[in-house]
């Protein structure tokens, strides 16, 4: 069975409706595109703060570790002076230096 020939403009209406279609199909992907493209610039966006927070927390505990360190490495060296060898001979051990005399007070 042959087909009818088809009227020319029902022709043109077609290829209207089908540009039209081409673009609204055009756009729909223009619109996923451009929304999938923020939807990743705020999840990079909220990594990023996340890591700058991470960083600053690093970073405190690195200042405060330092700290530490500066008040053990006071600490060594005291324990490694004269004043704290004296202090320990004379207050733990009850030692004296030549010549001096301990006076023991009772009640």
């Amino acid at each position: 069975m042959r087909q009818k020939p088809m009227r020319i403009d029902k022709i043109k209406k077609r290829r209207r409706n089908f540009a039209g279609a081409k673009a609204l199909a055009l756009l729909a992907v223009l619109v996923v595109i451009i929304v999938s493209t923020f939807v990743y610039a705020g999840y990079t966006m909220g990594n990023i703060g996340a890591a700058e927070a991470e960083l600053a927390a690093t970073r405190q505990q690195i200042e405060a570790a330092e700290a530490r360190q500066r008040e053990i490495e006071d600490s060594a060296a005291y324990v490694n002076s004269k004043e704290f060898v004296e202090y320990i001979a004379r207050n733990w051990l009850n030692l004296v230096r030549r010549g001096e005399i301990i006076f023991i007070m009772t009640d």
